[in-house]
Order: structure tokens, then C-alpha cells, then sequence
């Protein structure tokens, strides 16, 4: 009977050492695991920025064939965002910055935008010219030919650093490397 007495009142529950104890390991596993998880976030987002990167450079190639006319690839960037445009005719007639009429700055009449890409630097991630001055690109309809040769845009994480570089070369090709070979998967830049 004594026994059963004894029994019935046994202790259910947790005691605030062991709720703190738990408390307190949770805790150093999220500080071990928050930060691998923001540099998965980022190597994400630059693959993704890159591979868009890269489907727009096709779609130029593809259009400029299709249209039978040059169509320009050009990039330019603020401090709010990077962007990038695939446009009919000349460099000067299409801005990707503009919030409308993109295709009619500088007088130029008949460009056609095709695609445009904003990427906002609060994203963490920003696309630009591997070399400043070489911030567009121009294929010629004929066999898809690039002019100028061999322009490399980096796509880069704002936090680490870590980035993909994309080139077109002149017959078309698009290859992208990760310079250093920061991002696994990705061939390293020779």
C-alpha cells in the first residue's frame, strides 16, 4: 500500500535545469547552423542570378537569328539595383533603368525591348561587367556573332563574395566558371 502511495506521487515533468539545459543546446545548434544556411541561401542565389544570366544571353543569340537583325545585350546598375536588357538596335536606345519607355531614350527610334532583368541589391546578389567598359554585347544575326569578343559578366554575392563569371565568347558560346572555384559544382576559371 506504502508503495503505491509512493508511486502515485512521483514526479512528472521537466525541472528547470533540464528545461534550461535543453534550452541551451538548442540554442548552440542554431548558432552553428544559421550561418551554413546563409551561405546555402547565397550560393542559391547566385547559381539562380547566373542561370538567368546565362538564359538571357541564349535568348539574344536566339533572337538575333530569328529577327534576322542585331540585338544588343546591355547592363547597367545604381545603387538600388544591377539590370540588364536584350534589345533591337543600338546600344544608346535602350536603358534598363527607366520605370517605362526603356527603348526610347536618346532619340533612337524602332528598338524593340525584348527582355528585361532587374535585380535588386537588397537581394544580396550583383551582376556586372568582369571589365567596366565592356558592359553590353552586340550578336549579329549571321552564324550568332558576338561583338566585342569574350565579355565576362561576374554575378556576385554581397556577403561573401563568392561569385560565378559568365562569358560569351564570339561565335556565341556561353561557358561560366567560378573564379578561385568558390562555388562547388561549378568548373574553376583557368
Amino acid at each position: 500500500m506504502r508503495l503505491r502511495r509512493l508511486l502515485r506521487f512521483t514526479q512528472r515533468g521537466l525541472t528547470l535545469i533540464e528545461l534550461m539545459t535543453a534550452v541551451a543546446v538548442v540554442g548552440i545548434l542554431a548558432a552553428i547552423a544559421v550561418p551554413a544556411f546563409n551561405d546555402m541561401i547565397e550560393r542559391a542565389r547566385i547559381r539562380g542570378a547566373s542561370d538567368e544570366l546565362v538564359t538571357t544571353l541564349a535568348l539574344a543569340r536566339s533572337e538575333a537569328t530569328q529577327r534576322g537583325q542585331a540585338v544588343t545585350f546591355s547592363m547597367r546598375g545604381n545603387a538600388a539595383m544591377t539590370c540588364y536588357i536584350v534589345h533591337t538596335e543600338s546600344l544608346a536606345g535602350c536603358d534598363c533603368l527607366l520605370a517605362a519607355d526603356r527603348c526610347n531614350v536618346g532619340g533612337v527610334v524602332g528598338a524593340q525591348e525584348i527582355r528585361l532583368v532587374q535585380i535588386p541589391r537588397r537581394d544580396g546578389i550583383a551582376v556586372t561587367p568582369a571589365v567596366a567598359s565592356r558592359s553590353f554585347v552586340t550578336i549579329e544575326p549571321q552564324r550568332g556573332r558576338v561583338t566585342p569578343r569574350d565579355v565576362s559578366f561576374d554575378v556576385t554575392g554581397n556577403r561573401t563574395s563568392r561569385s560565378l563569371r559568365t562569358t560569351i565568347g564570339s561565335g556565341g558560346q556561353i561557358k561560366t566558371c567560378s573564379p578561385g572555384g568558390a562555388i562547388g559544382g561549378i568548373a574553376a576559371c583557368s
